[in-house]
């Protein structure tokens, strides 16, 4: 699986643009600061959710065929879907804990204990 290029990638560019700028009359990407860096203004940029009663779709079967490119995806050498790192750091934080510094753990009990 490659990704989209060219006309198509313009195309959705231009889709995502047009939902989450146009749509909610906030920045243009080429208009947005950096979400990198604290130069200029706050990127001010929109979001759009879009809901779908997935039954409508015909259900099981629409959710069949998304299981169907999640996998095709994850079989791909390379290629995660969004969000796949953050899970499984999310996992292995669940199975091994975080390793907070005794310096840092002790201020932040004064800090809480300071607090009530």
């Amino acid at each position: 699986m490659t990704p989209i290029g060219g006309a198509k990638r313009a195309a959705l560019a231009m889709m995502v643009e047009l939902l989450s700028a146009a749509l909610t009359r906030s920045h243009f990407g080429f208009e947005a600061s950096s979400f990198f860096d604290v130069k200029g203004q706050p990127p001010g940029v929109g979001q759009l959710f879009l809901m779908f009663d997935i039954q409508t779709f015909g259900g099981d079967a629409v959710l069949k065929r998304i299981e169907a490119l999640c996998q095709a995806i994850e079989a791909h050498p390379g290629a995660r879907l969004p969000g796949a790192r953050r899970f499984a750091n999310r996992k292995k934080i669940a199975e091994s804990g975080i390793v907070v510094p005794d310096p840092l753990y002790q201020e932040l009990l004064r800090r809480a204990n300071a607090t009530g």
